[in-house]
């Protein structure tokens, strides 16, 4: 894949993200949040560390969010059985309405989409895009530790 290529992909990926961070605006949230209640959305509880490995944000980002879902009662925050440090986090019934107003209408564009696309077509599409991923970070890795 020549530079040009790979250059092309991060223009399509920054490119999808814009339409992901359009639809958010509409809802009102950052995307980071949209990002945070999908998360919430599709598993039942987690902690900050869960979602800023999910999506890569910052961990300052996830817990300013985190403690604004839990001030507006939409999460809410219990003790973690298998690591006392990291509290598991979970919607609360007003915030299940909240994530699925702004995350259903969502998940039906996806699947729109995907249905558009074509499954197989999108799952293989996946399947090669964590590969690149993978051989992109490992190269990057390498660059970046190697001594000047």
């Amino acid at each position: 894949m020549s530079n040009t290529q790979l250059s092309r992909l991060a223009e399509l990926t920054a490119s999808l993200d814009s339409t992901f961070e359009s639809y958010a605006k509409t809802q009102m949230v950052l995307l980071s949040e949209m990002f945070i209640l999908y998360s919430f959305y599709h598993k039942k509880s987690l902690t900050q560390k869960d979602i800023c490995d999910e999506w890569a944000l910052p961990k300052q980002t996830v817990h300013t969010i985190c403690k604004n879902l839990i001030a507006q009662s939409f999460v809410q925050m219990q003790d973690n059985p298998s690591d006392k440090r990291a509290k598991l986090l979970s919607l609360t019934d007003t915030g299940e309405n909240y994530a699925k107003s702004i995350i259903a209408p969502l998940l039906e564009v996806e699947n729109n989409t995907a249905q558009s696309f074509g499954i197989e077509r999108l799952e293989k599409l996946i399947q090669e895009f964590a590969e690149l991923e993978q051989i992109f970070k490992t190269k990057m890795s390498e660059t970046i530790n190697e001594p000047q």
